[in-house]
């Protein structure tokens, strides 16, 4: 039922639609924190079980929400499929993240960039904007080749950068990731 007014346009009252709208996927994430643990562990042996099944249907299901979201930017009633391309988003990131985890030596690379996400997000924002500069402003590169070592250098330089540097001393730590 509540499903049903998230499509409701509140066009007068842009606050209301917009709680209403975002609502819905507050709610769903309730309900799946709920359930997680009854199903997480069922769908993890289920994947372990069907490791190439599982790669299959998570490049299928990108593959399908890369279709639903074309077909989402150039449709008129985009609203109503909005919600089906996030659920199918969602469901796209669990297979991956459970096709991952039943890779040992996959998983290991992935553990790193969580272990220092935090540092990646802080300190790869200043490595991208002196990336910015240098590639674009002084160098003049195509948007692609900066974008790309943005991402790349954004990514892999701030490990090592907080491994030896920002973790290693108790002030860098506490200044920089605030523990």
């Amino acid at each position: 039922m509540y499903t049903c007014y998230a499509y409701i346009q509140f066009p007068f009252i842009p606050l209301v639609d917009y709680i209403i709208k975002y609502g819905v996927y507050f709610y769903l994430g309730i309900v799946a924190a709920e359930h997680y643990e009854k199903y997480s562990g069922r769908l993890t042996e289920f994947f372990n079980r069907h490791l190439p099944l599982t790669g299959f249907t998570a490049v299928l299901t990108f593959v399908l929400s890369f279709g639903v979201s074309i077909v989402y930017k150039n449709s008129v009633a985009h609203w109503y499929l909005q919600f089906f391309i996030i659920m199918i988003n969602t469901l796209t990131c669990y297979c991956f993240s459970l096709f991952i985890n039943a890779l040992k030596e996959i998983k290991k690379p992935f553990m790193t960039i969580g272990k220092y996400g935090m540092d990646i997000y802080l300190i790869g924002y200043y490595i991208q904007i002196a990336l910015r500069v240098l590639l674009k402003s002084m160098l003049g590169t195509p948007y692609t080749v900066y974008s790309i070592a943005m991402f790349v250098f954004g990514l892999i330089l701030p490990i090592p950068i907080s491994k030896y540097f920002v973790r290693k001393f108790k002030t860098t730590r506490m200044l920089a990731l605030g523990s």
